[in-house]
């Protein structure tokens, strides 16, 4: 497949990536997963792997972002050089609301059960699960007390400087 200028960026994407911007099409059915059972462990997989793919592509593109950004500041010929510049900058701010918009969406059918399931989440006891579900249970506990440490550590910083603040200002 040869590639396409990419008009709105001025550079040259590949073609998965024109593949990748939603025309009409919903990002389960550009995965061709629209009506697969999305509780599944292997359609929970391919998510994961697709939702590290598009931070990938978001850590890329802020990376370039931040270089056009670099190259406007340093332009000291205002008239011809910060044009295509300019280009490149706004075609990766909407490239990067492209990819946040796709990581939200993902986001929403990782962690939004099928409904269809419903009765399949409910709470259990433990050693009544199936092992699937209760790996996949044991990576979000594991990943939400993750979160939650790193949560406790800002707030615990926030009321040091909040005593701090309170101290000193006395």
């Amino acid at each position: 497949m040869a590639c396409q200028p990419c008009r709105g960026a001025g550079r040259i994407w590949c073609c998965r990536s024109h593949k990748s911007e939603p025309r009409s099409w919903s990002l389960l059915e550009q995965l061709g997963l629209a009506g697969a059972d999305l509780a599944a462990p292997g359609v929970q997989q391919q998510l994961e792997l697709e939702r590290e793919r598009l931070r990938r592509e978001i850590r890329k593109e802020l990376k370039l972002k931040e270089g056009a950004e670099n190259l406007r500041r340093a332009t000291t010929d205002l008239g011809r050089n910060l044009g295509p510049v300019e280009l490149v900058l706004r075609g990766s701010s909407r490239r990067l609301d492209l990819l946040h918009q796709q990581l939200q969406e993902l986001h929403a059918h990782v962690v939004l059960p099928d409904p269809a399931v419903g009765a399949h989440d409910a709470p259990q006891s433990p050693g009544t699960g199936d092992s699937a579900c209760s790996a996949t249970n044991l990576s979000r506990v594991a990943g939400l007390e993750k979160q939650l440490a790193i949560e406790l550590k800002v707030k615990q910083g926030a009321e040091n400087m909040i005593q701090t603040y309170s101290n000193g200002s006395t």
